[in-house]
């Protein structure tokens, strides 16, 4: 078992992220940040001044004996744009390693930019879009186009820097908002590959981005309080930036949603986003929960294990949700193969894609959950970890779906546990829902004894009942026959007929 820290010291905060990882499972079990403000008064000299210094060797220390005393081996700690561009940097970090023993390695623009794409690209589906990765001194951007790299860029500018250059003459802790505005679309404008790919989504990272987020999901009471995968759309944006702007600075402190310490930056950084996706003309702003940190560890990952991680997202994230409730692999991949066939089957009964098939198979796959909570009551707990969980690669939607089939027991249960969360559900999607449930139900019988007696299956429908067909490896599958028997009902209320079970023993085939 290791514990790595990834440390990322910015100009605004200093944050600290710790993961366990054990037998190809790795999960975070610390996240911690201070705000330190390093980059603060460093004017036009661009050095850092003693009050930041001390705040950040102080942070430091403290983070230092949250590692010590969580036994973490293996520290990566990393300094951004306001170390990047000190002119007494070196002399910054020879104390920094003195007292704390810390050796940083101060990432160029372009790595920073790159590392929080890292960090999207293992968290999301998306097969082109912008990153916005908005700091206290820089804001990183980059545009990927096939999942692959495709242009980067760190901006000198963040929220605390145009904060503090476009402070309100007014003295009411606003910011100069036309000034600001006209200045970022400048700087925007002079990046002609920023207009080469237009109505894109983009995809923001970072505590600005968060904490915007996290207000508007206040303002509309959304029922799941999750950052990774939240979307807003253009309008949305505009909306919630106009309404933090007409606040002032007290009423921003005590804004539900809103970090303090973040109050007097947010509408600055927020005009970054809008005057960005306006270039762009980006249609949805979608929040990441991935950044620099997480990319930082994916890449320690691949050196530590090479072929540890595929380019399925879903997968990556199923197998390791698998491993670390220490599911039954074996009995969870047959079920998963064993539903897809039903699925795949029974096409032309229920009409559905390929969207549906890989919900199915997720769902299938991490049925199991709960039981590592407890076994009375486990679908109930497999519906709240995964609904809790990041689920890379899922929306909300997609998440509370593969939730509610995971754990689906009938039609009324589904709806009883989903009721918090049934405005995030299309219509129609109850009654996918239903199906697939049923399917899965099917499946998880069809392998009761654990055992992958039955290899396969085929089905067909006659427009009165649906024949399948199971080819066993054991001629005794009494066990599995009389449990997948029991959904007759529930099967008939889902596809509109029942089924008959049949067994070809002879006829198996070996996967």
């Amino acid at each position: 078992m290791e514990k790595i820290a990834i440390i990322d010291m910015g100009s605004n905060t200093i944050r600290m992220v710790i993961f366990q990882v054990a037998e190809h499972a790795y999960h975070l079990i610390d996240d911690t940040k201070e705000t330190v403000r390093l980059s603060e008064y460093m004017g036009a000299e661009m050095t850092l001044k003693p009050a930041a210094v001390d705040r950040a060797l102080a942070a430091l220390q403290r983070f230092m004996k949250l590692c010590r005393s969580r036994d973490v081996k293996t520290v990566i700690p990393v300094a951004t744009a306001a170390v990047r561009g000190a002119r007494n940097r070196e002399e910054f970090l020879g104390r920094v390693e003195q007292e704390t023993g810390l050796a940083f390695r101060v990432l160029s623009g372009e790595e920073e930019a790159y590392y929080g794409f890292l960090g999207v690209i293992n968290g999301f589906r998306e097969e082109c879009g912008y990153t916005l990765d908005i700091g206290g001194g820089s804001s990183e951007i980059t545009l990927f186009e096939g999942r692959a790299l495709s242009s980067a860029i760190s901006m000198p500018f963040g929220a605390l820097t145009l904060t503090e250059r476009f402070r309100s003459k007014a003295g009411d802790g606003r910011v100069e908002a036309e000034e600001l505005r006209r200045y970022l679309r400048t700087a925007f404008g002079r990046e002609a590959w920023l207009g080469s790919r237009r109505g894109l989504p983009v995809i923001g990272l970072g505590g600005t981005v968060r904490n915007i987020a996290r207000v508007h999901r206040h303002l509309i009471h959304y029922p799941l309080e999750s950052a990774h995968q939240y979307a807003m759309s253009k309008e949305q944006v505009d909306e919630t930036l106009r309404m933090l702007s007409g606040l002032s600075l007290r009423q921003l402190q005590e804004l539900p949603g809103l970090s303090k310490d973040r109050a007097d930056l947010i509408v600055a950084g927020g005009m970054i986003i809008q005057t960005l996706m306006e270039a762009v003309e980006a249609p949805i702003l979608l929040i990441s929960g991935n950044g620099l940190r997480e990319g930082l560890f994916y890449e320690h990952m691949q050196q530590r294990s090479p072929e540890g991680r595929g380019d399925d997202v879903l997968m990556n994230e199923v197998v390791n949700m698998m491993r670390y409730y220490h599911v039954d692999e074996r009995h969870a991949t047959h079920v998963a193969h064993l539903a897809l066939r039903l699925f795949d089957e029974l096409a032309p009964l229920h009409g559905m894609g390929e969207e549906e098939r890989l919900l199915l198979a997720a769902a299938a796959h991490l049925h199991d959950v709960g039981v590592a909570v407890s076994f009375y009551e486990w679908q109930r707990h497999t519906f709240y970890v995964l609904l809790h969980s990041k689920m890379a690669g899922l929306t909300h939607r997609e998440r509370l779906m593969t939730a509610l089939i995971a754990s689906f027991k009938n039609r009324k249960k589904m709806r009883e546990i989903s009721s918090p969360y049934h405005g995030l559900l299309r219509p129609g999607d109850e009654e996918t829902v239903q199906k697939l449930g049923i399917l899965l139900l099917l499946a998880r019988a069809l392998d009761r004894s654990r055992s992958s007696d039955i290899q396969d299956l085929t089905c067909c429908a006659d427009g009165k009942r649906v024949r399948i067909r199971v080819q066993s490896i054991n001629p005794d599958i009494r066990l599995e026959l009389k449990e997948a028997s029991e959904f007759q009902q529930r099967f008939a209320k889902a596809f509109g007929m029942e089924y008959d079970l049949q067994a070809d023993i002879s006829g198996a085939r070996q996967r």
